[in-house]
């Protein structure tokens, strides 16, 4: 789910010019629409598009052999959140 929010996000800024201002909106907006879900703040929509620019790299991510069994999708679903944001971090 983040990979996909993140992507969705980060490809808009690119299509449509969207700067960093849209993202304090955006968590504004999504707690307003759906307040018993947790997890939309602006730091953690902002982690959710680092998440998908930092694994979005397909020469950069999976040996040759290991992109033939899995997808990288796949295989970052597999890692615990709070994980990824440390390794995005280092």
């Amino acid at each position: 789910m983040y990979w996909d929010i993140g992507e969705m996000i980060y490809l808009r800024q690119q299509k449509e010019g969207w700067g960093a201002g849209v993202i304090p909106k955006l968590a504004h907006d999504l707690k307003n629409e759906i307040p018993d879900v947790k997890g939309f703040s602006e730091r953690n929509i902002g982690r959710m598009i680092a998440f998908f620019r930092e694994y979005s790299r397909e020469d950069e991510f999976l040996p040759q052999a290991v992109a033939k069994l899995e997808t990288r999708k796949q295989i970052v679903s597999q890692i615990p959140w709070g994980h990824n944001i440390l390794l995005i971090k280092k």
